[in-house]
């Protein structure tokens, strides 16, 4: 089954549109390392999601584990009611143009 993740729409559209990066990556095909703006791009992402976590009084880091533990400790926190969830984890299957996906 094909998953398809939040990122995978972004890496379709980066750095132009390429209908096989997706497809490649699903089969394992190892992609180039970041180059040295990529880099300063991810520090930087970093560096404001870390900043704008810690705007809020608490909330639930989700960003460790398995997918499967992360989704299941996902719905934990939102049967709880936690109101802040960080890298919460969601996942429904879906078929797209005849094929069968698993969206996360």
């Amino acid at each position: 089954m094909l998953r398809l993740t939040v990122t995978d729409f972004y890496t379709y559209f980066r750095p132009s549109e390429c209908k096989l990066r997706i497809y490649l990556k699903s089969i394992g095909m190892v992609e180039g390392p970041p180059g040295p703006f990529a880099e300063i791009l991810f520090k930087l992402g970093d560096r404001h999601e870390k900043a704008h976590l810690a705007t809020f009084p608490e909330y639930t880091d989700l960003s460790e584990g398995t997918i499967q533990k992360r989704i299941d400790r996902t719905k934990h926190e939102i049967q709880k009611g936690t109101p802040v969830r960080y890298q919460a984890v969601l996942r429904s299957g879906y078929e797209l143009i005849g094929i069968a996906c698993e969206i996360v």
